[in-house]
């Protein structure tokens, strides 16, 4: 199955640094143009940039048109080669994209994308997309809590309890 991966899949970072990612397509075939848009939260990254991959460059420059839009925590990507040129089939790199770290509270980097053959097909494929920052996870918290609460609070006050009823 033909996949879009946003790498790597989880990202971490202090405030102030920048961190990058790429998206990567793999087992493509006949790919002559993408469209993605990546989606995250603005209060913890801020786009610094993002750069037309390797994937579907071809030899001659004049012979793709990319698109570039941002908007407040969003990214559309896109590009279309333009004939003569080939599609492309395999692996590749398709863009890269740098953040720079606003928070270190979690996000999700979303991501939905289309490719599209020479005859303006879609090409089924599936997408992942990324995290950024440290989850909170409160099961492990509660997993984490409750044997400690338990043993400091609950069994002294079982034990005076037992000593209470018990006879002299």
């Amino acid at each position: 199955m033909v996949k879009v991966t946003v790498e790597p899949s989880t990202l971490m970072g202090k405030v102030g640094d920048r961190v990058g990612a790429k998206v990567c397509v793999y087992g493509v075939s006949n790919l002559w143009a993408f469209d993605m848009t990546l989606s995250w939260d603005p209060k913890v990254l801020k786009l610094v940039s993002h750069d037309f991959g390797t994937f579907l460059r071809p030899s001659d420059p004049t012979k793709v048109e990319v698109l570039t839009k941002e908007w407040n925590g969003n990214s559309e990507l896109g590009a279309r080669l333009i004939s003569p040129e080939s599609p492309k089939s395999g692996d590749g790199v398709l863009t890269m994209i740098v953040w720079e770290v606003l928070s270190t509270s979690y996000t999700k980097i979303n991501i939905t994308s289309k490719l599209i053959d020479p005859d303006a097909n879609l090409i089924a494929h599936d997408a992942f997309g990324a995290e950024f920052g440290q989850k909170f996870d409160v099961q492990a918290v509660i997993n984490t809590i409750v044997p400690i609460f338990a043993v400091v609070f609950i069994v002294p006050v079982l034990k005076t309890m037992i000593k209470a009823i018990k006879p002299a």
